[in-house]
């Protein structure tokens, strides 16, 4: 609770400092997109806590610590580049907890719940790619690559999933520490970035 409630702080300071950034550079923001706005409505609305976890700590947040980094990397502008080594580490601490507090309840799961987890993951996994889609414009203006920013992100992922099997082996659980998650192969991966 102590580190949901941290994050929450942190997120209201991402919040109002990207807030009054944009209003001192006079950048009006655009409503969202409907893929990144069902994205989040999805995630937040759950009350299921392996649901919450795996969607906010490991998949949003690690969407947002590759947003961040690529926007860093690109040097748009040198007060926003700035903001965004803040922004990563508090990205990287919120996947952090995910990835210590969601293993637990993984191997509680019963067949039915880990294909319901997995479906669920499915749905964000789908809304995340249309929601790259609404940004392509908006990359390929500050020269990003979309699909480095992919291979990074999955990258994120496998190498979150790995560490939470090794936490979990110690403890006579490294298969059920990954139980009803949806892991996509390189093969996938490479096929999506095509």
């Amino acid at each position: 609770k102590m580190a949901a409630t941290s994050q929450a702080m942190d997120e209201a300071r991402h919040f109002y400092v990207m807030h009054d950034y944009l209003r001192e550079i006079g950048f009006e923001p655009a409503p969202m997109d409907r893929a990144p706005e069902a994205l989040l409505e999805l995630v937040l609305r759950t009350d299921n806590p392996a649901y919450k976890l795996l969607g906010m700590q490991l998949m949003i947040e690690t969407i947002a610590l590759t947003l961040f980094q690529t926007v860093r990397e690109l040097e748009v502008e040198p007060v926003l580049c700035e903001l965004m080594t803040y922004y990563e580490r508090d990205e990287a601490r919120h996947v952090g907890l995910g990835a210590l507090a969601l293993p637990p309840i993984l191997p509680g799961l019963s067949e039915v719940d880990a294909g319901r987890l997995w479906l669920f993951q499915l749905r964000i996994q789908l809304l995340l790619v249309a929601g790259g889609l609404t940004m392509r414009d908006a990359f390929a203006i500050l020269g990003g690559d979309q699909a480095a920013m992919q291979l990074y992100s999955f990258e994120l992922e496998r190498d979150v999933y790995r560490r939470m099997g090794h936490e979990r082996a110690g403890r006579g659980g490294r298969a059920d520490a990954t139980r009803g998650l949806f892991k996509m192969s390189r093969a996938g991966q490479d096929r999506i970035n095509r």
